[in-house]
């Protein structure tokens, strides 16, 4: 919103300063042009140290948003700072990183004022030189003195323009900085989870899942393969375990067959279908269930946890019962708030449904 408004707010100044720099030329081509001819060096000079500032400012940002995470990161793994005693190293780190935070926004505050004073400087030294060409031009008898002071006023409406022009410029540095990066993640195109359009219908769905040699690698870690020619193959109301270390690939394959991730080589199938042909709101509404070893409960009610993915449950659907609402006190259709600590049974029921 705050950048349609400075972009709307550009383009009235535009359109003031050309409707002003016609008028000037009617009262005297001589001196819109000698008003006018400066215009486009001090332009090229402005987007100049405009684009200077556009990156010291995407830079600020950038650091912003690190100072930010390493807060974040920190209070996350408070129980994990504690027990390493790290808590005067993450007080240095966050320190050292609020600094660079203050350098880059020091820069970037002076290279605005700098840029603002020089603008300012420019544009009434521009209404000087107009009061003494227009005085030249009066003496020889080329201009009357009432053209020299309507010349005058709209070059101060010129002045005034520009002097505006200059403060929203100023700010949309910053706002387009962070939009810039907004724009960035919006345009990226996912590479994960890209959905089908296929939908199986209920009265075939039978529920056979087949895994056939499936390799697997985390993006961020390529060169390491989690899965490695995986087969299997799960029936219509088996009931499996898949056991392993840490670090084995256990959620991994969960993560797979949900298709938060995509298999690197090999095909996952459902009833003889590739999963990524299916339409995956359709597959994760109404033929996958999740419950994850920490169970995660939104602040709105019990009532609404229960039917979380599914809004249109009934109560027969949802599953509840009077001893989830004895568990937690009676909260089925209050509010969940995140001091409120339930058993992990208890999040499971609600999860479950």
């Amino acid at each position: 919103m705050e950048k349609i408004v400075i972009v709307n707010l550009i383009v009235f100044f535009n359109f003031r300063i050309v409707g002003c720099i016609c008028s000037l030329y009617l009262l005297s081509p001589q001196m819109t042009l000698f008003t006018v001819g400066i215009v486009p060096i001090v332009v090229v000079t402005g987007s100049l140290f405009g684009t200077i500032l556009r990156k010291l400012s995407a830079r600020a940002q950038s650091q912003n948003g690190i100072v930010a995470g390493v807060a974040s990161e920190a209070f996350q793994n408070i129980r994990t700072v504690k027990v390493f005693a790290m808590e005067e190293a993450e007080q240095s780190l966050y320190e050292r990183e609020v600094e660079k935070t203050k350098s880059l926004y020091g820069q970037l505050g002076l290279g605005i004022g700098l840029f603002q004073a020089a603008s300012n400087l420019f544009l009434n030294g521009l209404i000087l030189g107009v009061l003494y060409g227009g005085g030249q031009l009066v003496i020889s008898n080329v201009l009357s003195p009432g053209d020299l002071m309507a010349f005058l006023a709209s070059a101060q409406t010129i002045q005034r323009s520009l002097a505006q022009l200059s403060f929203v410029f100023g700010s949309g540095i910053k706002v387009w900085s962070s939009c810039g990066r907004i724009m960035e993640i919006l345009r990226l195109d996912p590479k994960y989870g890209k959905s089908g359009t296929f939908v199986i219908p209920a009265h075939s769905l039978v529920g056979n899942i087949e895994l056939s040699n499936i390799y697997f690698s985390y993006p961020t870690r390529p060169g390491h393969e989690v899965l490695r020619g995986l087969n299997m193959n799960i029936g219509n109301g088996q009931t499996i375990a898949i056991c392993g270390s840490s670090g084995a690939g256990k959620s991994t394959v969960a993560a797979l067959i949900e298709r938060i991730y995509e298999p690197v080589a090999g095909r996952i199938k459902l009833d003889g279908i590739e999963l990524n042909k299916l339409d995956s709101k359709w597959l994760r509404r109404n033929v996958i269930g999740v419950i994850s070893q920490e169970p995660v409960l939104f602040s709105t009610s019990i009532k609404e946890n229960i039917r979380y993915g599914k809004i249109d449950a009934t109560e027969d659907e949802k599953g509840t019962h009077q001893q989830l609402i004895k568990n937690t006190n009676g909260k089925y259709y209050g509010l969940v708030k995140e001091q409120e600590h339930f058993q992990n049974n208890d999040k499971e029921r609600i999860i479950g449904g």
